[in-house]
């Protein structure tokens, strides 16, 4: 028994199947290039040497749980102590917890030696202040800053340090009631901070400390 299909009937049939075939190619390739990619991180990737969880090596979805926690921190060391001193914690990207490594990655760089490569999406937000900006006006920020920074200078502010820190001590005695009521450290950080930079860069506090609040 023979099946009959007109023309019209052919006509929508050729459409439907070439329909069906555009989106299975695309999950086809989607996978194909998944799969490709967790293999190439895995085992080829310039950083697959280096120690780490293998979720982390293929995917920036744990790395990006670590920042959005807030407790990233605490993870990254448990890594450490888990992995050693460098652990990758993302496809293209290493976590150092190593003295030596401070210097290569933080230190100051000498004349002729190649300048920090900067995140550009994370560095591009700060490029005007001495973190993120290029060398040259780095070297002009550093330059104007080095004074106040000094080992004489730095003997010079120990008593005004002294002083508000001994302030701020005795301001948690009396707010705290001697440690048997909680109070929010973070301000009283702040006030300390505030009061300290405010006589080290004007000559005055803003007398957060005394006043225990933040208007001046």
């Amino acid at each position: 028994m023979g099946i009959l299909i007109s023309n019209d009937a052919a006509k929508v049939v050729i459409p439907l199947k070439l329909s069906l075939a555009l989106p299975l190619a695309v999950i086809v390739f989607g996978f194909g290039y998944f799969v490709w990619l967790c293999i190439y991180n895995l085992y080829f990737h310039p950083l697959s040497k280096f120690p780490g969880p293998k979720l982390s090596a293929i995917s920036r979805f744990p790395y990006s749980r670590l920042l959005i926690s807030g407790e990233g921190h605490r993870d990254v060391l448990e890594l450490h102590l888990k992995y050693g001193p460098i652990v990758r914690i993302a496809p293209d990207f290493l976590s150092f917890s190593h003295p030596d490594a401070m210097n290569d990655i933080r230190g100051h760089r000498k004349a002729g030696q190649p300048e920090h490569r900067k995140d550009p999406i994370r560095q591009e937000l700060h490029v005007t202040n001495i973190i993120g900006a290029n060398r040259a006006d780095h070297t002009r920020f550093r330059r104007s800053l080095a004074n106040g920074f000094s080992h004489q200078a730095m003997l010079d502010q120990e008593p005004i340090i002294r002083d508000y820190v001994e302030e701020l001590m005795k301001s948690l005695e009396k707010n705290g009631a001697n440690g048997t009521q909680p109070i929010d450290m973070v301000r009283w950080f702040n006030y300390a901070t505030f009061d300290i930079i405010g006589d080290l860069a004007f000559g005055e506090s803003f007398g957060c400390l005394q006043n225990s609040t933040y208007d001046p």
